[in-house]
């Protein structure tokens, strides 16, 4: 597979907007005192993969929608110990 230069901005696009997504996210937890459960790295690689799966076509969308799904009970686990160290 070939990318084009399209291809490219295409997903410099996206890695863009996750990582703004991602900043925004943190500096609201960060104001109301909270640790962010996501951050720029989490949302950046989400929407990098998300472009990725576009390009492939139609079948990486199911896995990706799979996986995402199978990591929800994770998140929404009560935290033994709020600190991050």
């Amino acid at each position: 597979m070939t990318l084009d230069p399209a291809q490219i901005y295409v997903l410099l696009e996206a890695l863009g907007i996750g990582m703004l997504i991602g900043i925004e996210r943190e500096r609201n937890a960060q104001k109301q005192g909270d640790a962010a459960t996501a951050g720029v790295r989490t949302f950046a690689l989400a929407a990098l993969l998300g472009a990725l799966c576009q390009f492939a076509g139609g079948w990486p969308l199911p896995s990706r929608l799979a996986l995402s799904g199978g990591f929800g009970p994770c998140r929404n686990s009560p935290r033994r110990n709020p600190s991050p160290g």
